[in-house]
């Protein structure tokens, strides 16, 4: 009988690469929100908070829109193809569940970017998809911590009921026919909007959490790797 070869870093490629991908993906999309805010902030000052994270990707109202908008593709892309790598790990059901649902969630955010406002009736219907992708994918991660805290840490399910109340909050605020968000209340303005800020909320939590799956799949590349290499040296 032949020996079983050592195992190799070369083994875990494909774990780099969904590492890799999440992580480019929130750093790109972090740049572009950043550039962006910081623009209007100097342009329109406070006001830059009683508008929705999308409507700055409206190039009728922001000259930054494409900076946005490509941050937005980028990052849809790059989460789309990592959840693409983590359901060829295939670890279990819940994970094929969880790769699946962020793939729908990162193709609704990739063609966010290709639709900004300014195709509304397409906008609209890739956002509000955009949000029930979200929602799913907290619950999937909330139930994958109840059961596989292996690959759902406490760090990825807290930020997963925070961002599971933003966007349900969001959703409440959604005319399921038209799919059009109600406006923000004028004498408010320009200091608080709730549906802002919920906004805002939902694009910040959701980098965090592809961050934090991104680290999490990087510790368990190295704890399946020194299990291999443990097993190995006993001959198992």
């Amino acid at each position: 009988m032949y020996a079983k070869p050592a195992p190799s870093l070369g083994q875990y490629d494909l774990h780099h690469l969904i590492i890799f991908l999440m992580l480019t993906g929130a750093f790109v999309a972090t740049a572009g929100l950043v550039l962006t805010v910081d623009y209007e902030y100097q342009r329109i000052g406070l006001k830059v908070f009683s508008l929705r994270a999308n409507q700055l990707g409206d190039y009728r109202l922001s000259e930054m829109a494409y900076v946005i908008n490509g941050s937005t593709l980028s990052y849809g892309m790059c989460t789309l193809l990592g959840m693409f790598g983590l359901y060829q790990l295939r670890l279990d059901r819940l994970s094929k569940l969880m790769a699946l649902t962020g793939a729908w969630m990162g193709l609704s955010i990739l063609l966010m970017g290709i639709y900004p406002l300014n195709y509304l009736t397409e906008h609209r219907f890739w956002s509000t998809n955009m949000l029930l992708s979200c929602l799913l994918i907290c619950l999937v991660t909330i139930v994958g911590w109840l059961s596989h805290k292996c690959y759902c840490t406490r760090g990825m399910t807290v930020v997963s009921i925070l961002l599971f109340l933003v966007s349900f909050s969001i959703l409440l605020q959604v005319d399921l026919r038209t799919l059009r968000l109600l406006p923000c209340d004028q004498l408010m303005e320009p200091h608080f909007c709730a549906t802002a800020m919920n906004s805002w909320a939902m694009s910040i939590l959701s980098v965090i959490w592809d961050v934090l799956l991104a680290l999490n799949m990087r510790k368990l590349v190295i704890k399946d790797y020194q299990t291999r290499s443990l097993r190995h040296l006993k001959g198992e």
